[in-house]
């Protein structure tokens, strides 16, 4: 009983009362085990789902990848609509001049 604010606050989960529009996922989520991509963005989209990745670090790029830029390209290509970061800088750099590859 009470308002919703006050269950909530005494983070009683009323998952009842939430709408959900995006998922945000661990970045490897979106590979097979072959480091292929696994069509997850594509899936979530067609159930109207934006995707946010996370982590992606300038200074914790995965060996696969020769730098922070060809990580955030292999996102991207695959349709990710934004990404959590530490170094916001270089994401919003990259975006601004990213263009899917035809």
């Amino acid at each position: 009983t009470g308002s919703t604010a006050s269950r909530l606050t005494r983070r009683e989960p009323m998952l009842k009362d939430v709408s959900v529009n995006a998922v945000g996922v661990n970045k490897t989520m979106l590979f097979d085990d072959g480091g292929r991509a696994n069509n997850f963005v594509k899936k979530a989209h067609n159930r109207g789902l934006a995707v946010h990745v996370w982590m992606v670090r300038d200074d914790e790029v995965p060996g696969n990848y020769e730098n922070v830029d060809e990580e955030l390209r292999a996102l991207f290509d695959q349709g990710i609509d934004g990404v959590f970061t530490d170094f916001p800088g270089t994401a919003v750099k990259f975006r601004k001049g990213y263009q899917l590859k035809e």
